[in-house]
């Protein structure tokens, strides 16, 4: 169970992610805990798999660990599922403190466009305050590292929580033929990739990706949901 996993009660909120976010996702084959780690050489990452592989587990223990080590002063979450709009319900509905917004999916193209846009214009505002830092205190501020170090020891402004991005079922983007890989409508692939490509110069803390092309209750949608026309 999850729960055994998880870190002590008495130690919600312990941690700390100055300098990286470490995520405990499981055990490795010697039996050792394997963590993931988002620090500054590698921010991201994209967890793709086959129908009922896993996927959606992994996200929800990548959460739970998240919410339970960090304080949302330390760590917040933004969520996002692209498609059917049911994995990240029981977050908001219990409401969650660490985890300041989520989509749902939604055939509104202008609802996805305006979640990603807010995302990236979080990121915008934290270049802005990293510059201030800088520049009242003269020193490279141009991460979330160095404004840490630098606003930890001379407090120029109010302490920032790192953000981690996470998007469900980010495959939803490619609606067109599934047995071909074509793109028949590219709205949601226009909308969102600029905002992606974006996160990742600005070097985030960690975007994770999820997806699949769709549920699968037969063996039939395990064929023509097969992730192997985009791999």
């Amino acid at each position: 169970p999850l729960a055994e996993h998880l870190i002590p009660s008495e130690e919600y909120f312990s941690q700390i992610c100055y300098e990286k976010i470490i995520i405990p996702i499981g055990i490795d084959a010697q039996g050792n805990e394997y963590s993931l780690d988002f620090n500054k050489d590698a921010a991201y990452m994209l967890v793709g798999g086959d129908p009922s592989s896993g996927k959606s587990s992994l996200m929800h223990t990548i959460i739970l660990q998240a919410i339970t080590r960090y304080s949302p002063d330390n760590l917040i979450l933004y969520l996002a599922d692209l498609k059917d709009g049911v994995e990240f319900d029981s977050y908001i509905k219990k409401g969650i403190r660490s985890v300041k917004a989520v989509l749902n999916d939604s055939t509104e193209n202008d609802m996805m466009t305006s979640f990603l846009e807010y995302i990236k214009s979080l990121v915008e505002e934290r270049n802005a305050l990293f510059k201030r830092v800088g520049d009242a205190t003269g020193k490279i501020v141009r991460n979330i590292e160095q404004f840490y170090e630098v606003n930890n020891t001379e407090c120029v402004v109010p302490s920032l929580p790192r953000i981690l991005l996470i998007i469900d079922e980010f495959q939803s983007l490619y609606d067109g033929g599934k047995e071909t890989g074509e793109i028949t409508n590219d709205n949601r692939i226009v909308a969102a990739l600029p905002t992606i490509k974006y996160l990742l110069e600005q070097s985030p803390k960690a975007i994770v990706l999820f997806s699949h092309l769709g549920k699968v209750k037969t063996e039939e949608d395990k064929a023509k949901n097969n992730l192997a026309v985009v791999a």
